[in-house]
């Protein structure tokens, strides 16, 4: 296998469907299934209580598409989520695992953030249909680690002639860094995931 995806957050705000607070984001059950599909293993990192967390996926009908599930006691720091317990839980290398968030802050990586996952992070993600999402999810997946697709996508968006932005197929996503370069602490994240001018 190629590529991990840690699926983080079903949803703060907006959305079609609520549970106690919680929005599944349009089209989030099918990209679930579509991604298991794919042979790809997904787990939960949340900083709710391990029941609620459950809960709520099983009243969605997702909790099947999940490997595992890490709550607030197991991966939640103050600065962000302690990924190493997700990676030494798995068994894979700290490049094959892909954080997807709506939260940048709250979903970073707080203990390394010079090596820190590739990352998803749709703050407004409730509003867009998830399966924008799944020709990145692809992309990434099919190269030999997360990290070489995401280095792919910047050298695509230099071919391109794009400022970080790269397309794939019928959508786009815009490429950027957050973090103290000077320190090495770079976070990659493919954000603003949409379609292309008049496609859905």
């Amino acid at each position: 296998m190629s590529g991990n995806c840690s699926q983080e957050s079903l949803g703060s705000s907006g959305g079609t469907r609520k549970i106690r607070g919680v929005s599944l984001r349009t089209g989030m059950a099918e990209l679930l299934r579509q991604i298991k599909s794919m042979g790809l293993i997904q787990v939960v990192t949340t900083g709710a209580i391990r029941e609620y967390a459950h809960f709520a996926l099983e009243s969605e009908g997702i909790a099947g598409n999940f490997q595992n599930l890490f709550a607030r006691d197991e991966v939640w720091d103050r600065s962000g989520k302690l990924y190493s317990r997700v990676i030494d839980s798995l068994g894979v290398d700290r490049e094959e695992l892909l954080i997807i968030g709506d939260d940048f802050l709250r979903d970073r990586d707080a203990e390394d953030l010079a090596r820190h996952p590739v990352m998803i992070c749709e703050v407004d993600g409730v509003d867009k249909p998830a399966g924008l999402l799944l020709p990145i999810i692809e992309w990434l997946s099919a190269a030999p680690s997360v990290w070489s697709g995401f280095q792919s996508l910047l050298e695509i968006s230099e071919r391109q002639g794009l400022d970080q932005v790269s397309r794939l197929g019928h959508v786009q996503a815009t490429i950027t860094f957050w973090g103290n370069y000077d320190a090495g602490d770079r976070v990659p994240i493919l954000t603003d995931i949409r379609p292309l001018d008049g496609q859905e």
